[in-house]
């Protein structure tokens, strides 16, 4: 019995495996790519902003919902939108310094069995990461574009060395423009 080519035999399961990526598809991935390699900072600001307010809104409509009628939950949901996106851009800096804190406290432990050592080292890294946050965030940003544009060029079959060689480019010259733009 033969099984169609789209269908791959995995144990006893049949399991549907996508077919190759359209070109189109590949294409629209690298705008994305380099629109997140010159523009991340900011597009990271919009998703955390929606990101914040959906979960606020999410969260108001689940308590006001039971409670009251409409129009209620929805001036509810639209102003926890706004209040939590707000704080989502608030604390998102703050976030990142405490996660590379959190970063710095562990090398250090690695390295001294004195806890003390570990807080120190990971105070420094805090208040580094809060200080240097917009430009650990432009350059991060960047090369993640790059990753996209590299891995979208793949799918394009154009060969490794090329791709590489642009991704790298995009990611410097990204970089470069997004740490510009914050003098």
């Amino acid at each position: 019995m033969s099984t169609p080519t789209r269908f791959k035999r995995i144990g006893c399961k049949r399991v549907n495996m996508p077919g190759p990526v359209p070109t189109t598809t590949a294409l629209v991935t690298i705008f994305i790519g380099l629109g997140l390699a010159f523009l991340g900072r900011k597009i990271v600001k919009i998703l955390v902003f929606l990101g914040a307010g959906m979960a606020g809104a999410g969260l108001a409509l689940k308590f006001l919902e039971p409670r009251f009628a409409q129009p209620i939950p929805l001036i509810g949901m639209v102003v926890a939108f706004i209040i939590m996106g707000f704080i989502g851009l608030g604390l998102m800096k703050f976030a990142f310094a405490l996660m590379l804190g959190i970063v710095g406290y562990l090398i250090t432990m690695n390295y001294t069995p004195q806890m003390i050592m570990g807080i120190l080292g990971g105070a420094i890294l805090f208040v580094v990461g809060w200080i240097l946050f917009k430009y650990y965030l432009s350059i991060a940003t960047a090369f993640a574009g790059a990753v996209i544009v590299f891995s979208s060029l793949k799918v394009l079959v154009i060969p490794s060395t090329i791709s590489l060689l642009i991704a790298v480019l995009v990611g410097i010259v990204g970089a470069y423009v997004q740490v510009k733009q914050l003098h």
